[in-house]
């Protein structure tokens, strides 16, 4: 009975020390997508616009890296930097959706056509362009500009 009850001890404390490393890590992960934002908003050339924005890359790097379970850190990222800014909260949701489906809808396409992210091959540089920078993050340009339009934030 001992044993047993050592053994549920360990594997409890082992679940804590899991959950503590999640956590950590998607805490590091929207410290580092709220940094790289940051950056990105300095490079705004029209008040309010972005037409370069780090973060989708970092992001889709901490998929690639971490996997799937990384997208809540992503989101969490997106809302400290958009909650500030945004136009309204409807907007700000709607952009935060945006720029956290457009990394993970990239990462399941690189991962669909058999991306290896050593990028040793030509191939796999071409993917990474095309459907990790190009293909995937026009889901974060639609749906924000989408948002700033219908929130009047933006003239259309």
């Amino acid at each position: 009975m001992a044993a047993v009850a050592r053994d549920m001890g360990i594997r409890r404390k082992n679940g804590l020390r899991r959950q503590g490393t999640t956590a950590l890590r998607l805490v590091a992960v929207a410290a580092l997508y709220y940094a790289g934002a940051r950056i990105g908003l300095l490079q705004e050339l029209v008040r309010g616009q972005v037409t370069l924005w780090p973060p989708t890359g970092i992001a889709l790097a901490c998929l690639l890296t971490l996997g799937p379970m990384a997208w809540p850190g992503i989101a969490l990222g997106a809302v400290a930097v958009n909650a500030p800014i945004g136009p309204s909260p409807p907007a700000v949701l709607a952009i935060v959706a945006g720029n956290t489906l457009a990394p993970v809808c990239s990462y399941l396409l690189l991962r669909r056509v058999g991306f290896r992210p050593a990028v040793d091959r030509l191939r796999d540089a071409l993917v990474l362009v095309f459907l990790g920078a190009l293909a995937g993050m026009l889901i974060s340009a639609t749906v924000g500009t989408a948002a700033l339009l219908l929130s009047g934030a933006r003239a259309g």
